[in-house]
């Protein structure tokens, strides 16, 4: 992890935790970050949101994962791979069909 848009709670075992306490309903926050690759590969990054309320009704955690490949150094120019496009990122919806919104949450 290099940096944050927003600060995080904890970083601990290659897991980022942050607690975003003052959301409010059919808000949305989002947070942008950068990382770098050591080696080429498949990524995997997992996302819990695991929503949480002081006096309204309790709400099941939601997943998704997005997936990223890297190439190979030599593969790649000075600025960029050649073919190179944006990923498919094979989003996993888990307890939620995948065209769930806000408002179906209520």
């Amino acid at each position: 992890l290099l940096d944050t848009t927003v600060p995080f709670a904890s970083y601990e075992n290659n897991t980022v935790t942050w607690n975003l306490i003052e959301i409010g309903p059919y808000e949305t926050v989002t947070i942008a970050y950068r990382v770098e690759a050591q080696q080429a590969g498949r990524f995997v990054n997992s996302v819990e949101v695991d929503p949480r309320s002081i006096d309204g009704p309790v709400v099941q955690p939601v997943y998704a994962n997005s997936v990223i490949d890297v190439g190979v150094v030599e593969e790649c120019e000075t600025t960029s791979c050649t073919g190179w496009q944006p990923p498919n990122w094979d989003f996993e919806y888990v307890g939620y069909p995948a065209e769930l919104n806000c408002e179906k949450l209520t």
